[in-house]
């Protein structure tokens, strides 16, 4: 497989062993408008370490690889800052869960076990814990984003949570919104959890050369049957025989 990409990503280390030039990858990161609706909200939950506070996040994503849909958690944590009446926040700290136990050891960076277990999804429900979000997560309806690969012919993409800025006469709000993206750079994502460089690259190489075949498979129709198809006989386009 040859890309032609302005990029690089962690799986290109394939590209050492050999590239079959009519096989082509032209890899290009943008954006797919998608009218896909997944049911899902983000967590919130706060906590205080060494006095001082703290806001941890998590995003449920997905992504799309070579057929198959993967879900993952996105945790940003926040330290919280109060000056002149006014909070502010800054991100500390960022990564990409595609495992409970990765939640766990992100998270332990930060806080102790116990710590941990007492953050809980929601205030009023104890037995909701942080930790096992992921468990709950993986049960989500996600079966509309299979469409994106025949759709776009793309090898991969991500489904990722944002909030988009609503700008109102009296206030500002804000919509949490997914937006899709084709090809993006997947050591960004931390997908080496699931793939390590050469199953990536021999993944998406007998992908792109399933879609290829099946391209060059499609059965052209000789012009007088599609004429016939559509209506028209020998006589459409002549003059008919005089009786």
């Amino acid at each position: 497989m040859k890309i032609i990409s302005k990029f690089s990503d962690y799986y290109d280390i394939g590209l050492a062993y050999g590239i079959d030039e009519k096989l082509r990858f032209n890899r290009v990161e943008k954006e797919i408008k998608s009218n896909i609706k997944i049911q899902t909200n983000s967590i919130k939950t706060n906590y205080i370490k060494d006095f001082k506070f703290f806001e941890i996040e998590f995003y449920f994503n997905f992504l799309g690889f070579c057929g198959k849909i993967y879900p993952f958690i996105k945790i940003e944590i926040y330290k919280i800052k109060k000056e002149n009446k006014q909070y502010s926040k800054k991100l500390i700290f960022e990564e990409f869960c595609f495992t409970q136990k990765s939640i766990i050891d992100s998270l332990l960076k930060h806080l102790n076990m116990n710590q941990i277990e007492q953050l809980q999804k929601y205030r009023w429900d104890k037995s909701k814990f942080i930790y096992k979000i992921f468990e709950e997560f993986k049960e989500i309806e996600y079966k509309g984003l299979f469409d994106l690969f025949n759709l776009h012919k793309i090898p991969y993409f991500v489904a990722e949570q944002y909030y988009q800025k609503i700008e109102r006469k009296q206030y500002k709000s804000f919509e949490l919104k997914f937006r899709y993206i084709s090809n993006p750079i997947l050591k960004n994502y931390k997908f080496i959890q699931i793939k390590n460089p050469m199953e990536a690259f021999q993944e998406i190489s007998m992908y792109l050369g399933e879609i290829n075949h099946m391209e060059n498979e499609t059965i052209k129709i000789e012009d007088k049957y599609l004429l016939q198809s559509k209506g028209f006989d020998k006589f459409s386009f002549k003059k008919m025989p005089k009786n």
